[in-house]
């Protein structure tokens, strides 16, 4: 478990790089969705590796708790997307903070998609009687804290078999 960190763990060490606390708190809340092991809910995987068939000549895979490409050229030199030492947790912050200042927060689909809001509701807060999902969330779990059932949940949200939900997604409560 030494490259499972929580969202708390990444946001002081994005500071500790020198990353402004508002790049620190939204790269913070990227890594909670690019870094989701459904095994750990609640860390950013640092060992997850994702887009093994997006791999090409010229990039690898996706790695670390912010899924940066890594480039095969890059392999081992150091570079922010060396592919040899992204799985470590203080590299991959140093390379998510390189990134952010050249592309910034959009090089990231989580950030895109809006899924990170679900990791700062202090920022984003949910509308009244909606539950926003983070990872680990069930339909079960999300009705059995509010009192109803899941198959209530589901009718009132339109889900359907196999009842997938997504981080980020908006459960309405009644």
């Amino acid at each position: 478990m030494t490259n499972l960190l929580t969202q708390n763990q990444v946001r002081v060490r994005l500071k500790n790089a020198g990353a402004p606390p508002y790049m620190a708190k939204v790269l913070s809340a990227c890594s909670m969705v690019e870094g989701f092991n459904k095994d750990h809910p609640g860390f950013s995987d640092f060992d997850i590796i994702g887009d093994v068939e997006l791999q090409t000549d010229e990039w690898g895979p996706s790695l670390s708790g912010f899924q940066i490409r890594s480039r095969l050229d890059q392999w081992g030199t150091g570079d922010i997307r060396d592919g040899k030492r992204l799985p470590r947790p203080f590299f991959a912050v140093r390379s998510a903070i390189a990134i952010c200042e050249a592309q910034g927060f959009e090089a990231w689909s989580t950030y895109n998609s809006g899924a990170f809001k679900a990791y700062l509701p202090d920022l984003y807060p949910a509308p009244r009687n909606v539950h926003v999902v983070i990872a680990g969330d069930t339909l079960g779990d999300i009705a059995y804290d509010n009192g109803t059932t899941w198959q209530e949940l589901a009718r009132v949200n339109g889900l359907h078999s196999p009842y997938m939900i997504n981080i980020g997604q908006h459960i309405k409560l009644s």
